[in-house]
């Protein structure tokens, strides 16, 4: 409720109303009364701030930098494999880890993936085919669009 508060009225208003309901007397120049006042003036004066352009530019050179600062201690981290890897919180744990980057020369390599062939998978639903299993499938045979090539293709040959 506080916070709701200060964000919509303000520190000034808010307390003076707070202050009333408890019964305690606000004078407009005691101590209390000037920290609100100024409160509210800082507070004014950081949206301002905040919308200015040059502001921004700042913030957001400094939130770019932070994230330049956060990838580069991720590639040293990934680099020295700190990563979290399955099983090393496991019965071998307290054990000397074994890293596969360490000393390999794995840099740069990567697996190959294994293509799909037509004879991998179940035979299409629809026209018995292996190595698709929609029409949308130029090799199905019930795809409307190679029906109409084929179609084309006859007239063209006439």
């Amino acid at each position: 409720m506080v916070a709701v508060g200060l964000q919509s009225i303000g520190y000034r208003q808010f307390y003076a109303r707070v202050f009333e309901r408890t019964g305690i007397d606000i004078l407009e120049d005691d101590m209390t009364s000037l920290f609100l006042r100024k409160e509210d003036a800082d507070k004014l004066w950081r949206s301002v701030r905040r919308r200015k352009v040059s502001s921004k530019v700042s913030r957001m050179r400094d939130h770019y930098r932070r994230l330049r600062e956060g990838v580069k201690k991720l590639k040293a981290d990934n680099k020295k494999a700190f990563s979290y890897e399955s099983g090393m919180m496991g019965p071998a744990g307290g054990e000397e880890l074994i890293h596969p980057a360490e000393g390999k020369g794995t840099k740069g390599k990567k697996r190959k993936r294994r293509r799909k062939t037509a004879i991998d998978g179940p035979p299409c639903g629809h026209c018995g085919i292996t190595g698709h299993s929609r029409t949308s499938h130029f090799e199905c045979l019930k795809n409307k669009k190679r029906k109409l090539a084929k179609c084309d293709a006859v007239i063209v040959g006439k």
